[in-house]
């Protein structure tokens, strides 16, 4: 055999080992990917719980923000309320301190001061 014949049976087998290799390599890579499919699967439900559970959590915390918002607003129109209630009972008690002060600057009993306490 000649040295041509040689190389080109050299490069033949280097072929053929490649291509033994790559399909090899390939249902290495199958299977790998199969057992990683498996492993999706089985992973599946619990995955799909812990979303559903987090689902029902973003919509607890959706009703709770809601509520608390509304929960802000009556505290709010309270504290309105509560101001506006302060002013007429600040005014009524300034209009009774008035009267008082009438009173006593009128009456000849007194020397201008209250006398009995409001």
């Amino acid at each position: 055999m000649t040295t041509a014949a040689w190389i080109v049976i050299v490069i033949v087998v280097l072929v053929v080992v490649a291509v033994v290799a790559a399909r090899a390599s390939a249902g290495n890579k199958r299977k790998r990917a199969e057992g990683l499919r498996a492993d999706a699967a089985r992973r599946a439900p619990v995955v799909a719980q812990q979303e559903a559970k987090a689902h029902q959590v973003a919509e607890r915390a959706k009703v709770a923000t809601t509520e608390a918002e509304e929960k802000a607003a009556e505290a709010a129109q309270l504290q309105a309320a509560a101001r506006a209630e302060q002013q007429r009972s600040d005014q009524a008690r300034a209009e009774l301190e008035n009267i008082l002060h009438e009173a006593d600057r009128i009456d000849p009993d007194t020397d201008g001061e209250h006398p009995r306490p409001v």
